[in-house]
Order: structure tokens, then sequence, then C-alpha cells
């Protein structure tokens, strides 16, 4: 009987053993599976398609389609222009509409400001040398990539300034802009400019004009672009 108890004890020792094997394998399959599902690479000709959420939470990026004219034709495609729209550092995120026929701008790289002064002349002299005409309230800072001009008079000059917002004392000279180009008829054009005396407008800093004394232009129009700096706290 003894030794019958001993055989009973040691069968059933090894069944729980079983069954704690069972259990491990059973527990580490989904960890298994799932890390083997992270590693596989689709093939360009799936079509893969599901109704969960993707959590990317712990990256620290996560690269969509994109290419130099990566088009999107349905709704909820998105993708990535590198290209832009032939601009200098334009790089555009593409969405479409519902039907698909038309692909919009969600997302640019390439930021634009633009004043028009009338008669600068008529103003006060200390009006007219530091006349503010953008403020950056991005909270980022913008580099200037191009700035353009354009007036009805040739040989109209004028400086595009940087201030700080609350400081206007001494501005320094983004660029020295002088109107005289032109192909065949009014307006008048500055060559366009891409290379600054300073070219790094900060957050909360003014842009202000200084317009020339002796030039009397009824108006001038200019505009600039370039890119915000997103690496911020």
């Amino acid at each position: 009987m003894r030794k019958l108890g001993i055989l009973q004890s040691t069968e059933e020792g090894t069944k729980m053993k079983k069954k704690y094997v069972a259990l491990v394998l059973i527990a580490w399959l989904p960890l298994f599976f799932g890390h083997v599902r992270y590693q596989y690479n689709l093939a360009s000709t799936e079509s893969p398609s599901f109704t969960g959420a993707i959590d990317a939470g712990g990256a620290t990026s996560l690269e969509i389609p994109n290419g130099t004219d990566p088009d999107v034709n349905a709704s909820g495609e998105i993708s990535l222009d590198t290209n832009g729209a032939g601009e200098p550092n334009q790089v555009i995120m593409r969405v479409t509409d519902l039907g698909g026929d038309t692909q919009y701008t969600m997302a640019s790289t390439l930021f634009n400001f633009q004043a028009s002064v009338v008669v600068p002349n008529d103003m006060n002299d200390t009006t007219r040398d530091l006349l503010p005409v953008w403020h950056n309230y991005t909270g980022m800072q913008l580099i200037l990539t191009e700035l353009k001009a354009w007036s009805e008079t040739n040989n109209t000059a004028f400086n595009l300034e940087v201030a700080p917002e609350n400081d206007w004392t001494s501005p320094t000279t983004v660029a020295a802009v002088t109107i005289d180009q032109n192909d065949v008829s009014v307006p008048f054009y500055a060559t366009p400019i891409t290379s600054f005396s300073h070219g790094e407008i900060d957050k909360d800093e003014h842009l202000l004009a200084d317009f020339d004394d002796v030039d009397t232009p009824l108006v001038v129009k200019f505009s600039g672009s370039g890119y915000l700096i997103a690496d911020i706290n």
C-alpha cells in the first residue's frame, strides 16, 4: 500500500509539472507572436486593413508614405510631399476629400508674411524709420529664406529690420532692399533676396520697415517667406 501511495503521488506530481509547463507556454505565446508581428515587413503588393488602433506611444517618430509627388486618393489617406510646390524648403502634408478628387495641404513648412505701405513719405520721419510691419507671435523662431518687394516707383529703397518686442531703439538690419527691376511695365520689383544680414526672427520680435527719406513711392509691397523651428520645449 505504501508503494502504491508513492506511485500515486509521483503520478500526480508529474501531472502538476506538465500543467505548469503548459501554463508557462500559454502565457508566453502572445508575447512571442506579438514580437513576430512587430518584426514583420509588408510586401509592396500587400494591402492589410484592420479596425483597431495603432499605439506608437513609446516611439520617437513615425514614418508615413513620402516622396516628391505622393498622391492620395481616398478619404483618410495622408502623405508627405518632400518637394512641396517646387518652392525652396517647402514640405507639405497631403490629405484628400471624401471623393478623393482634391488633394489638400494639411500642414506646410513654408511660412509667409506680407505688408503694403501707402505713401510712406507722408509719415513723419520717426514713423517712416521704424514702421512695424509684422510681429512674430508664433512661439517659434522664423528662419527667413526669401524676400520679394514691388513698387510703382523705380529705384525705391528701404531696409527691413528686426527688434525686440518692447525695444525698438536699436534694430538690426535684416536686408537692404532696392526696387529697380522692370520687365515690361509697372510694377518695378526687387531682385529676390535669399541671403540675409540677419535672417533669424525670434519669437515676439518685430519686423520694421525703414524707408529712405528721398524716395517718394506711392505704394510699396513686400512679402517674405521662411520656416518655423519646431524644436522647442
